[in-house]
């Protein structure tokens, strides 16, 4: 086992250890100084693999400890004011950048804290301070790796914290659940931890189903909230301050134990005893030690591991690591777009759906009288997948788009009226929210190709077989199979597709929709009416003429028969007359009688 003092680095291998043994202190030296390089590059390495900095925003209710939260993240005591009680102490949204626990090798990492969410001022000073958090976020932060929903463990009010999550979600749209992470605080680690985070999980789900309707949530947000990273730790502020953590550790007697750690090494401790509870078989620290009286004897090798475990060994700090692995993992942050969902709203649909009529997606979406046109291009058509993919693929010229040209808003009554500025939407948008339940519920975002791509190249029905399967790449692929329309479906065979069709089929998935919809195009052509006609006319006629071959070989049959009779009379009068003729000829030559001179055959040639 490692000694305290070393927990920050690596360890030699068994067999790099036996070889400096063998080789003497030169390779041990040698091999120290290799080993030292490659420590380092690896680190370098493990920072610059996370992308560099991250950016994580802390909000939560009033006394949850989201400041506490952010000084350990930074591993510092000091950075972050905290407060005591249920009185709000964070009035001002603090951004700092620091590393991570305060060790450099982890990585930067850029701390945003909020003021509470639920402030203890009442619910007009909370509305007022959360716009000014958003206006702060969004002009200076600007995106996020992480948005940290912290919770108090031991005071959580199920309406509170569906409260809080209703207004990140109004306020982000339903992008934020990618980057949402739950800590709960004056959590200690033991029993139930797991059916706790899946409680939490389901209130999540519950959330998203009353912000946007039950019917409205699709099943790639609920994968996401069902795998919702949610963490359980208990912070004692003072073990984020090097001075704290010094004169804490002297009073308590464990100085030599724990005296010197750093507060990345007090967290891998951490770790370390958790997996050393995991391998002898106990859940917690506190139930190794009553069933185990001897302990404290058999870790006396292993130098801090009791202490922190008899103190501390209940906080889980190792959660604060394994959010920090989640955090340097997530390559792509959120960008902080508001929704600006003020004053009175109205949910209602966004059918997103191309030019040509083929329908894309159905969006939920709150609509304000602040409503923007870039919010709903935002939250609702540039957040569709296959949107998403058009806007992707190569244009082909140095414009931005991809195939994507244009996205138009259609809001209104019976005649539904196309909005281009934010105040025609915001006019709209008071006119229907004037009407109340009588207002229509839906908003049309049609979606132009650029003249040219394959996409407004291919009819509606090849188009919705590429969209169907999410595929919007295939379209790409009918164009290059000079496929683009299905009506010329009907002249290729079905066993020729595969051929005719290399490239499509490629995309399984379209290639066989388009397989179904030649099967389609030949019923419906011998199904349309004029067809059925011209088969019925050509049937018609086959029989007309096969009734007068019929009526005509009836009319012949006298004749054939008599010339059937003559044939057959002919043939017996020739066969007696060439018998006659051959036995005149005999009989000549009998009368001749030259036996050497001439033998007369038994049977004279016809």
């Amino acid at each position: 086992p490692p000694r305290a003092a070393d927990l920050a680095a690596p360890r030699l291998s068994a067999p790099l250890a036996a070889m400096v043994k063998a080789r003497g202190p030169l390779a041990a030296l040698a091999l120290a100084l290799l080993w030292r390089s490659a420590a380092r590059g690896w680190a370098a390495r493990l920072v610059s693999a996370d992308g560099g900095s991250k950016t994580v925003v802390l909000v939560g209710g009033t006394g949850s400890g989201k400041s506490t939260l952010a000084n350990f993240l930074a591993g510092d005591g000091q950075v972050f004011r905290t407060g005591q009680g249920g009185s709000s102490v964070t009035t001002e949204t603090q951004v700092e950048r620091r590393s991570f626990f305060g060790d450099a090798s982890l990585g930067t990492i850029e701390l945003v804290d909020t003021p509470g969410l639920m402030d203890t001022q009442g619910l007009a000073v909370d509305q007022e301070q959360w716009a000014k958090v958003v206006e702060r976020l969004v002009a200076d932060v600007h995106s996020t790796h992480a948005l940290v929903l912290v919770l108090n463990g031991q005071s959580r009010v199920t309406q509170e914290v569906k409260g809080a999550v209703t207004r990140l979600r109004e306020s982000f749209g339903r992008d934020f659940w990618r980057v949402l992470h739950i800590v709960v605080t004056r959590a200690a680690w033991g029993e139930g931890t797991a059916a706790e985070i899946e409680a939490t999980r389901r209130l999540m789900v519950q959330t998203e189903e009353q912000v946007v309707g039950q019917e409205f949530v699709d099943a790639a947000i609920r994968e996401t909230i069902a795998h919702l990273p949610v963490y359980g730790v208990d912070m004692m502020p003072f073990l984020a301050s090097s001075a704290g953590r010094e004169e804490k550790f002297e009073m308590q007697d464990i100085e030599d134990q724990l005296g010197g750690l750093s507060l990345s090494q007090l967290i891998r401790l951490d770790q370390q005893l958790q997996g050393e509870c995991s391998r002898h078989g106990f859940a917690t620290f506190s139930a190794w030690k009553r069933e185990d009286k001897g302990l404290k004897k058999k870790m006396k090798g292993q130098k801090g591991l009791y202490a922190w475990g008899q103190h501390y060994g209940n906080l889980n700090l190792a959660a604060l690591e394994a959010f920090r692995l989640h955090v340097q993992g997530t390559d792509e942050a959120m960008q902080l777009n508001p929704s600006k969902l003020v004053g009175d709203t109205r949910k209602i649909r966004v059918r997103v759906a191309a030019e040509n009529g083929v329908l894309l997606q159905v969006v939920p979406f709150h609509l304000s009288a602040e409503v923007q046109v870039a919010q709903v291009k935002e939250q609702c058509v540039y957040t569709v997948p296959l949107v998403g993919d058009l806007r992707k693929q190569p244009a082909g010229d140095k414009s931005d788009g991809g195939w994507l040209e244009r996205v138009t808003l259609f809001l209104g009554g019976d005649e539904p009226t196309a909005v281009v500025t934010d105040q025609q939407l915001q006019r709209e948008a008071g006119e229907v929210l004037a009407q109340g339940d009588k207002a229509p519920s839906e908003m049309l975002a049609v979606v132009r190709f650029k003249p040219g791509s394959p996409p407004a190249k291919l009819d509606f029905e090849l188009l919705q077989a590429c969209f169907s399967a999410g595929d919007a790449g295939a379209a790409s692929a009918l164009v290059r199979d000079r496929l683009t329309s299905a009506a010329q479906l009907t002249i290729i065979a079905e066993a020729d597709l595969a051929e005719r069709l290399p490239r499509t089929k490629e995309h399984g998935d379209v290639f066989e929709r388009v397989r179904k919809l030649h099967l389609e195009q030949r019923a419906r052509l011998q199904s349309a009416p004029d067809i059925k006609e011209s088969l019925a006319s050509q049937r018609q006629q086959r029989q007309e003429r096969l009734k007068a071959v019929q009526e005509t070989e009836t009319e012949l049959k006298p004749y054939l028969d008599d010339l059937k009779a003559e044939v057959e009379a002919r043939k017996d009068e020739a066969a007696q007359a060439r018998n006659a003729t051959v036995q005149r000829a005999q009989d000549m030559l009998r009368i001749v009688q030259v036996k050497d001179f001439l033998k007369v055959p038994e049977r004279i040639p016809d």
